[in-house]
Order: C-alpha cells, then sequence, then structure tokens
C-alpha cells in the first residue's frame, strides 16, 4: 500500500520510500529524477516496530537484487507509459492502494500536528481530507 506522501508499505510497516526531485525554468520542468529506496535484506532493530525488509516478508529468503530492480523498473516504466497515454487515472486508483483511504490520520507540517480522515487525492497527488481541505505537504504520522 502507498502512504502519503511518499511511502510503500507492507502490513502497516514502511517498506520502500520514493522521491522525486525537479528542476523548473519558470513554471516548465527540465528535469525530474525518481528515485526508490527499499528495505531489501534488514532495517535498523531500532525502527523494526515501524519498518520491514522484504526478506522479512520473503521467509529469510536470498534476494536477487538485479532481478527485483529489473522489475521493479519493468512495472514503473509501464505504469508511465500508461499515464503518459492518458490510460490511467491516478486519482481514481488511489483508494485500491492507499493504505489509509477513509481512515483517521495525523499530518506533522513544520512541528504541528494536524489529524483527518484521508479521503483522496488531487490531480497534482495532494491529499484531500473528508471535509474537503487539501493538504500540500507533510507526513504522516502515527
Amino acid at each position: 500500500r502507498l502512504k502519503w506522501p511518499n511511502d510503500l508499505v507492507y502490513q502497516g510497516k514502511k517498506l520502500a520510500g520514493l522521491l522525486i526531485e525537479t528542476r523548473f525554468i519558470g513554471s516548465t520542468i527540465k528535469k525530474a529524477v525518481f528515485g526508490v529506496g527499499i528495505n531489501i535484506n534488514a532495517v535498523a532493530p531500532a525502527v523494526k516496530d515501524r519498518a520491514i525488509a522484504i526478506k522479512d516478508i520473503n521467509d529469510n529468503a536470498d534476494i536477487d537484487i538485479e532481478a527485483l530492480v529489473e522489475r521493479i523498473a519493468s512495472l514503473l516504466d509501464d505504469k508511465l507509459a500508461q499515464y503518459a497515454a492518458g490510460q490511467l487515472d491516478i486519482r481514481a486508483e488511489w483508494p485500491l492502494y492507499s493504505a489509509n483511504y477513509m481512515k483517521p490520520v495525523s499530518v506533522h507540517i513544520n512541528g504541528s500536528k494536524t489529524s483527518f480522515i484521508e479521503a483522496g487525492i488531487t490531480e497534482n497527488g495532494y491529499m484531500i481530507t473528508a471535509d474537503g481541505d487539501i493538504i500540500t505537504e507533510g507526513e504522516i504520522g502515527f
């Protein structure tokens, strides 16, 4: 499942993080770099209660990292092609993949915590609350 704005979770624990960095000239994107950080073999003992590794999910079997990266890259490439062709409506699919859709969450923004019900995302990827507010930044905490 996806945890807004940029985490991939498995059974409520962080499995991976996604990061997109963009460079603009005026209002035009000139460069975008997409990064994925995946917990493959282990997570630090200090975060075991909120993070998990693929190896933990896969009964401690060894992971073929090269094959994993190739598979993820292929899936991302397919989704990007669908999106570019107008065949992927991320907003419509959000309820299927969100870890917190229609659940109470707390968002930490600049040291302040706000609680609400997650109700979807906008076309730009901002979170929509059940009250109709738009959250443009922050980190979901529990």
